[in-house]
């Protein structure tokens, strides 16, 4: 790979996590309940890192969605999702968390969508506009 097209790839690269997490940010500010961002929480599978929660209401957002302007997200079951869904899923079950997954300007894939609703966790989709 050439200097110029490594450089472009790396330059797209780290303003992903400055955009990712103010988006985050400007959705966390129109839920009416308070949440933190990035909080940790320790699950038998590994520690599960929260995109937006309460843990006093145990409340949490897991949100989805693309850093690239003018495009649609897309979110299949992959080994790293299936296990959030599997740490997500433990919350719900045995520590009564009430987790939404948000895909904004984003879509799920059908056994992703399953796999949520079936470990009792939530989907909700928000498209601009919406």
């Amino acid at each position: 790979m050439s200097y110029s097209h490594w450089s472009k790839l790396y330059d797209g690269n780290m303003v992903k996590p400055t955009k990712s997490h103010q988006i985050v940010d400007e959705y966390r500010n129109t839920l009416p309940w308070k949440g933190s961002m990035q909080v940790s929480v320790k699950t038998p599978y590994g520690r599960r890192l929260l995109d937006i929660a309460n843990e006093e209401m145990k409340k949490a957002i897991e949100h989805k969605t693309t850093t690239k302007e003018g495009t649609v997200g897309y979110f299949s079951l992959n080994d790293r999702i299936r296990e959030e869904v599997a740490k997500d899923a433990y919350l719900v079950k045995e520590e009564d968390w009430d987790i939404t997954w948000v895909f904004e300007n984003a879509n799920a894939s059908k056994p992703l969508k399953k796999a949520l609703t079936e470990n009792g966790i939530k989907i909700k989709f928000v498209n601009d506009g919406d």
